[in-house]
């Protein structure tokens, strides 16, 4: 369970990733994308959003190790 606290503290607890992502207001270009990504698969397949915003997580954390080693 994950609990989402709006601007004027309304407390909402959800298991689904999808509802969160639509909730959160994401300032971030990167972040902001991952979220599309992971909300188009569930609007598509009805299931994967954490899972989506998990893999593409890993993909950067190794993108960014072999950026830092020059390659």
């Amino acid at each position: 369970m994950k609990m989402l606290i709006s601007d004027i503290g309304d407390i909402e607890l959800t298991k689904d990733g999808n509802v969160q992502l639509h909730k959160m207001q994401i300032q971030h270009p990167t972040a902001s994308l991952i979220a599309k990504v992971a909300t188009a698969q569930d609007d598509k397949t009805v299931n994967g959003t954490t899972s989506n915003v998990l893999i593409i997580g890993e993909l950067q954390k190794q993108a960014d190790l072999y950026i830092s080693e020059g390659l």
